[in-house]
């Protein structure tokens, strides 16, 4: 018998990983991951390459909004689902390698970049594409999705999924 998913309660505020390996094997020479960002001279990624690591990817990650919520505490919540998604997969800030970042207006670049800044690692940002559309959810003027390292699991030739429930959020 096929097993059954359990049903998605909250369908926005839940977040499903994908877990892709970069390689079937690893050489035991080869064990250390490496992160290298290719950086502007104003500091932000354009490309980020890693080596010998397993990649995540998170579903579109949307903030705690309702009418009348800022922009800037939108941006707040979703970098804090994000944190959230980060921690439950054993994973750090420093980890996030791409962001696929949705905003409602241009103007949002903007803010979410300042705000980016301040809560990303030393280390240096992530790759960043911004994209400018309409959102699911009438209320939210921004959202995202992740690319990040895990350091969990052994390497594989195919994708497992992973489901944790949507966490926090400011």
């Amino acid at each position: 018998l096929p097993s059954e998913s359990p049903p998605m309660r909250y369908p926005l505020q839940t977040a499903f990983l994908l877990s892709m390996s970069l390689a079937t094997t690893l050489s035991q020479a080869e064990e250390t991951t490496a992160i290298k960002r290719t950086e502007t001279s104003n500091g932000t990624s354009v490309a980020v390459t890693v080596s010998n690591a397993h990649l995540s990817h998170t579903t579109q990650l949307m903030p705690n909004a309702s009418s009348g919520t800022s922009h800037r505490q939108q941006v707040q919540s979703v970098l804090q689902r994000l944190d959230d998604t980060l921690t439950a997969m054993g994973a750090q800030r420093s980890d996030l390698v791409k962001l696929n970042v949705y905003v409602a207006k241009d103007g949002l670049r903007k803010t979410f970049t300042t705000a980016l800044r301040a809560w990303s690692p030393e280390e240096g940002e992530p790759a960043i594409t911004f994209v400018t559309t309409q959102l699911p959810d009438v209320d939210c003027a921004i959202a995202l999705d992740a690319v990040f390292v895990t350091k969990t699991g052994e390497p594989t030739s195919a994708p497992t999924h992973h489901h944790t429930e949507a966490l926090g959020g400011a």
